[in-house]
């Protein structure tokens, strides 16, 4: 991230500006699911520790990761 906010030149942002920012899409991706949770659900669905919160909890992890792949790559 310190690319992105030039050694802290700039206010540091989330992952979701930067890929707004850059234009990311990454919703024909077969390996990246769609999903409405956010970083901030991310506690309260652990605590839930049931079958289908995690399975939200890994589904929001792997499109945090496609979208940081999609990312990495557009400022090569």
């Amino acid at each position: 991230m310190r690319i992105l906010d030039f050694n802290g030149a700039l206010p540091s942002r989330g992952l979701q500006f930067y890929v707004k920012r850059f234009g990311i899409d990454i919703a024909d991706d077969p390996d990246c699911p769609v999903s409405d949770i956010t970083g901030a659900d991310i506690a309260d669905l652990v605590r839930q520790n049931t079958t289908e919160s995690w399975a939200k909890v890994i589904a929001h992890c792997r499109r945090d990761l496609c979208q940081t792949v999609a990312l990495a790559r557009a400022i090569r």
